[in-house]
C-alpha cells in the first residue's frame, strides 16, 4: 500500500540523511591532512560512478525481472554494510586537524 511505501522511503531517507555526514566526516579522521583534497576528489567521483550504476542496474532489474527484488537487494546490502560498520568502524586513534 501507498502509506507503507511512503513510510518507509522516508526512514531510509532520514537515515541517509543522519549516515552520509557520519561517514564524511570518518573518512576524513582516517586521512591524513595533505592528502583530503585528493581523497576528496576521488571519493566524490567515486561515489558518483557508484549511484550512477546503481540507477542503472536497479531500474534495470525493476523493469526487467522483479520490482521486489530491488528493494531485497537493497536491502540486503544495507544490512551487510550496516554490520560491517558494527564491526568494523572504530574512533581514530587521532584525529587529523
Amino acid at each position: 500500500d501507498y502509506n507503507g511505501i511512503l513510510v518507509a522511503r522516508l526512514l531510509v531517507t532520514v537515515a541517509s540523511c543522519m549516515g552520509d555526514p557520519a561517514w564524511e566526516a570518518l573518512f576524513f579522521d582516517y586521512s591524513p591532512k595533505e592528502h583530503r583534497g585528493r581523497f576528496s576528489a576521488i571519493a566524490s567521483v567515486s561515489w558518483s560512478l557508484i549511484w550512477g550504476a546503481g540507477n542503472v542496474v536497479g531500474g534495470a532489474i525493476y523493469q526487467g525481472y522483479s520490482k521486489a527484488l530491488v528493494f531485497n537487494l537493497s536491502a540486503g546490502l544495507l544490512v551487510v554494510g550496516a554490520i560491517a560498520a558494527v564491526f568494523k568502524v572504530r574512533e581514530p586513534e587521532r584525529r587529523e586537524e
